[in-house]
């Protein structure tokens, strides 16, 4: 089983090293790593084409805005299994890959998703909120769930089926990709129950209130645009009132 693994970056010459080494540093050989850089002006660039890399595909080119970036990378995968580790993240351990494959055989899924710290920015060390995914089941995203888009990983192949990410939405088009495939197109994923990455805080979707409020507007066109409009009032209050607990809640031994 190959596994594509997408990063893409913009001018964060300061923290793509993490991002990078995290990828490198898997103990699972059959991995593609496709960086798509948009134009990055801060050494970047420069970086990537020096660095020791996974063997891939690395790209510099504008783009239209995340999303776009997002698809590009799933378009240049080759995998069999394509996930995103985004510039300001890194895998969880050497071992996270070859556990990812090694559950997706077991349970012959199309889909798999796991947990994620957020921590300080400076001081990764230091988590502030823990995603516990939890278990899967039918209808759960009724009630506002969601698996944390920057553990998901999906079979390729399904791309073309059920499509990519919307690049008219700015910020929560991962909320309306996993939606349509898992809840809509009745994906069933697979739960690894282990942090898969760890994400620096400052996203894009939480810097500020004007952001917030684009997010939430854009979070309920995900419903609507699938002819629940009623019930994505629902779901997005159970989704944002399912954060708070994520603030006090730490992984077992931590």
């Amino acid at each position: 089983m190959k596994i594509s693994i997408v990063t893409i970056v913009r001018n964060n010459r300061e923290y793509i090293a993490d991002a990078v080494q995290s990828v490198l540093e898997q103990d699972y050989p059959h991995i593609e790593h496709v960086i798509v850089d948009g134009l990055s002006t801060d050494g970047t660039v420069e970086y990537l084409q020096s660095c020791e890399r996974r063997p891939g595909t690395l790209i510099s080119e504008a783009d239209t805005g995340i999303y776009n970036a997002l698809n590009k990378g799933l378009k240049l995968a080759t995998g069999d299994f394509v996930g995103f580790v985004h510039s300001d993240d890194y895998l969880d351990s050497s071992t996270t890959i070859s556990q990812i494959a090694a559950q997706l055989q077991q349970s012959g899924a199309d889909m798999i998703y796991g947990d994620l710290e957020y921590v300080q920015a400076e001081n990764p060390t230091q988590v502030v909120r823990y995603w516990q995914s939890g278990d899967f089941h039918p209808k759960i995203m009724l009630g506002g769930w969601m698996p944390p888009h920057p553990t998901v990983f999906v079979r390729r192949s399904l791309l073309a089926k059920h499509g990519y990410y919307r690049e008219d939405m700015k910020i929560a088009a991962d909320y309306e990709w996993m939606l349509r495939y898992i809840h809509f197109a009745q994906v069933h994923p697979t739960y690894l129950p282990q942090v898969i990455c760890k994400m620096r805080l400052g996203g894009t979707s939480n810097k500020n209130l004007k952001n917030l409020i684009r997010k939430t507007r854009e979070d309920l066109l995900s419903w609507r645009l699938n002819g629940k409009r009623f019930r994505g009032y629902i779901a997005i209050v159970g989704k944002n009132l399912s954060k708070v607990q994520q603030f006090w809640r730490r992984r077992a031994g931590e």
